[in-house]
Parts: structure tokens; sequence; C-alpha cells
């Protein structure tokens, strides 16, 4: 069983921290903020990158409009509400980032940034030996996708191992079995403007495929009396910023969709 410890933080609430495996009681806590009441709750505290944390809080500014939210200082993608109560719910996804206890920063329009500590524990790939016989591992290239590329022409030997404490591999065969040997040369980033032809989306660097981690930078340029009513990054609702509402960055972390929305004055 995982071992849980329980730090009481600089904010006066309890964080559960739990190591190897993914919390799911949802924590509350305090802002670090002068008013001291606005809150915030996530669940599950604890996972690896890509994770889906459902939030809510409360004390928000009525109807305000959620700007930014970072985890351990990385952006996040996002789709949170404020109602007329000042009720805070919806989603964030956890960013890459490195293993360990990470505070969460959400930013409202009115109520600013407010600072969840110890909000978030990022959790480390285990992996554990089955078996010490190797596979085989065949050299072929795949044909389209994301793109991959060939990097050796000699067999690879590998052991058979699964993830500790995740869905776990297990053999289905005795014989050989024969694979790609090859590697990921990079995600695409497909931008789509709604309705069509309303504006032209500048992206910085502009290339078909980005290095995982890389940071992309979109401008929208709308035509006419159009304008950037919000964007849609995978699914997810996301207000443009204030300070540039026509711009959008973006860290890649696999293939992704942007949709901008655009309206007329």
């Amino acid at each position: 069983m995982a071992e849980k410890k329980l730090d009481k933080g600089k904010t006066g609430a309890i964080v559960a921290v739990t190591a190897g495996a993914a919390a799911v009681a949802a924590v509350v806590l305090l802002s670090k903020s002068a008013s001291g009441k606005v809150t915030a709750s996530f669940t599950p505290t604890s996972g690896l990158p890509g994770t889906v944390v459902t939030v809510g809080g409360a004390g928000w500014k009525p109807s305000e409009s959620i700007t930014r939210v970072t985890v351990g200082g990385y952006n996040s993608i996002y789709s949170l509400h404020v109602d007329a109560e000042g009720s805070l719910s919806g989603s964030i996804t956890i960013p890459q980032a490195a293993s360990g206890v990470k505070s969460i920063v959400i930013t409202g329009e009115e109520s600013g940034a407010q600072t969840f500590e110890k909000a978030f524990t990022m959790l480390k790939l285990d992996w554990e030996l089955m078996t010490s016989s190797p596979i085989t591992l065949g050299i072929a290239k795949i044909a389209g996708g994301a793109g991959w590329e060939v990097m050796t022409a000699s067999p690879v030997m590998l052991g058979i191992a699964k993830i500790a404490g995740g869905a776990g591999w297990e053999v289905m065969t005795a014989s050989p079995v024969v694979l790609s040997v090859a590697k990921l040369s990079g995600y695409p980033l497909e931008v789509i403007v709604e309705p069509y032809g309303y504006a032209y989306i500048y992206r910085h660097p502009d290339k078909e495929l980005y290095e995982y981690g890389e940071m992309v930078t979109l401008i929208a340029q709308p035509y006419w009396n159009a304008y950037l009513d919000y964007w849609e990054v995978n699914g997810f609702h996301q207000n443009p910023d204030p300070q540039q509402p026509n711009t959008l960055e973006l860290y890649i972390s696999g293939a992704i969709t942007v949709t901008a929305h655009f309206k007329n004055y």
C-alpha cells in the first residue's frame, strides 16, 4: 500500500501527498492571497503528465474569466468557469513537468493570480523487470502519421517489462515479436479558423512538426470587423488573454488541434 504523508503547508490546509499511486480524494486549499477567501479543490491530487484534474472552488469574483493556469510554472490547458455566485468549476490538464510536489496558479480576470501550494504531486514512471528473456525487434518504417524515421538497421534486444502500478504488460506469444525500431520526429499542430475565412493565424515557429516541450506562439489577425471570441485547444475552451487577446502560447505535449472562434462586431 502507498504511504501517505500529511503536510500542513503555509496555507493551513491539510495536504495529502501519496507516493506511487494517483490520489483520489479532493484537497481543498486556500489561496495565499491577502483576502484568504478564494478556495479551490483538485481531484485527483497526483498523477502523470496528461492527467485531467477536476477543479471546484468558491470566493471568486462573480462571472469573471479565468485567463491563465500554470502547474509548477508550466502553462496548462484548462476549461474553467466562474458562475454568478463566484463558484469555480471545470478541469485542467497537467502539463509535462519533473516529478515532485507542484503549486497550481489560477489567474482570474478580476481576482488576479491565486496560488494553491502543494496542490498536485507529479508522479514518475516506475518500471520493473518481469523476465530476462529478450524480444528481438525487426526494422520497419511506419508510413503516414506524425512522421517516423528508422534509427538503426540492426536488431535490438529488449527485456519484457511493465509499468509498476499501471495497466501492465503481458506476453501474448512465445514466438519472437517483430516491431519497428523508430523514433517520432515530431508532433503536428493543426490550426482551424471558425467560421472559415474570418482570420489568418500566424504561428511561430512555423513548421510541420514540433518537438516535445517546444513552445509555439499563435497570433490571430482577424479580417474585416471580426474579433476573436475564444480559443479551443483539443476540445477545451480557453478565453483570450485580456492583455494579448489575439495571442496564444502553447507547449507541445503531443498532437494538438487549435480552433480559433470568431464573431462579428
